[in-house]
């Protein structure tokens, strides 16, 4: 192998390390930011309760169940979305 081929060869062995590790590197801050909006907190650790959405389930201090409809919060079950076959 000459050593033109062996210089070429080398520059595109760190262009690629380094563009692998600057694709690791965003995936990982994308997830890290996915992450804490999903269970509710910002970057900053400050805990911010989540918006419901239909079919949340959440339970009162009394031990009680309670039901998101999409509108408001009910001690009534949703009904089931899927059929019987």
């Amino acid at each position: 192998m000459s050593r033109a081929v062996a210089q070429s060869l080398g520059r595109i062995l760190v262009i690629a390390f380094v563009l692998v590790a600057l694709l690791a590197l965003l995936t990982t801050a994308r997830v890290a930011s996915t992450h804490n909006r999903r269970r509710g907190r910002a970057i900053d650790g400050v805990a911010r309760p989540l918006k419901p959405v239909q079919g949340d389930v959440r339970r009162r201090e009394d031990g009680a169940l309670e039901y998101y409809d999409g509108r408001h919060w009910t001690s009534t079950p949703l009904p089931p979305k899927d059929d019987a076959f």
